[in-house]
């Protein structure tokens, strides 16, 4: 485990619909710098976690 990484980053695990999907698109497609980082901040207001069928 990193536990340096809890609380500071969210993982996404499967997208659940495509209204979600399109999300997860326009957030691969925010420019980024050298070391592949965003030029603007990208920020998750909200998630939804469901255990695993």
């Amino acid at each position: 485990p990193t536990q340096y990484l809890f609380g500071k980053h969210t993982v996404f695990g499967e997208v659940a619909d495509e209204s979600s999907r399109h999300v997860v698109d326009l957030i691969a497609k925010v420019p980024t710098d050298g070391r592949d980082r965003p030029l603007t901040d990208v920020v998750i207001e909200s998630i939804t976690v469901t255990p695993a069928e």
